[in-house]
């Protein structure tokens, strides 16, 4: 089987659905150049890039770069470039975005259970779907057995554990990273994670809406060598609670 194992990491501006009037999903090199200088000078007006020590680097806030596509958005499917959020799953998450206005934005919690999984340190970056935002880390580390797939992401701090040929655990065990069985396909590491918790649902947000992975939510991601220095990444997040319907993303990470 291929050899995943190494660090990785994610460094671009790249949007997980589709912003602004950029409605391909893919564009040339030269409409990249614009793309990303726009998105530069937004970061800096609101402090993103500002104290940014790899701001100076031209390839550290780029567009994500797919196969050799540059690419506008990680949102493959629906091919509009939206998340399909079902009508409960979208006041789910307008509720949410209410409450973090006025507890986590306000500083007017009662307690640490009212600051974010991820600014906490007990989940974040590592959870499944693998996210990346602007402002954090999104360096990995992988090492690969016969056995299992193991991710430590720098961001959060949390390790995870893919068991390969593994069995699901029961229903009842569930937890912040979730429970992950992979299995190969020719040459591609599938993944399939269930066992998420109720009390976590919300994933931080990608330069736009945060995602929902719910207890009854099932994440699929495929990890395939694309390259000496490219490990793409694929993943679909099912829930009918939440979503109208599946939802497909996609990005590669660069060894480093």
């Amino acid at each position: 089987h291929p050899d995943f194992q190494g660090v990785w990491e994610n460094r671009w501006l790249t949007p997980l659905e589709k912003t602004g009037a950029v409605a391909t999903l893919t564009v040339t090199p030269e409409q990249a150049t614009v793309i990303v200088a726009t998105a530069r000078r937004m970061a800096k007006q609101i402090g993103d890039l500002a104290n940014d020590p790899e701001a100076a680097d031209p390839d550290a806030h780029s567009l994500a770069v797919v196969r050799g596509e540059h690419r506008t958005r990680m949102v493959v499917t629906p091919p509009e470039g939206m998340l399909p959020y079902s009508p409960a799953g979208l006041a789910a998450l307008q509720a949410h975005q209410t409450w973090f206005r006025q507890r986590v934005m306000a500083a007017k919690g009662d307690g640490p259970e009212d600051r974010l999984t991820w600014e906490r340190c007990l989940a974040g970056m590592g959870q499944a779907p693998l996210l990346y935002g602007w402002s954090v880390s999104g360096i990995r580390r992988v090492v690969q057995t016969k056995d299992a797939l193991v991710i430590h992401s720098e961001a959060g701090g949390e390790t995870r554990i893919i068991r390969i040929g593994g069995k699901p655990l029961p229903p009842a065990m569930t937890s912040f990273i979730g429970d992950s069985v992979g299995r190969w396909e020719g040459d591609t590491l599938v993944v399939e994670t269930t066992g998420f918790r109720a009390d976590d649902q919300f994933r931080m947000s990608i330069i736009g809406r945060s995602i929902m992975v719910g207890p009854a939510s099932k994440v699929v991601e495929r990890f395939t060598r694309a390259g000496e220095k490219e490990l793409n990444y694929q993943f679909t997040v099912e829930d009918a609670a939440i979503y109208a319907r599946p939802w497909l993303a996609e990005y590669s990470m660069a060894a480093t």
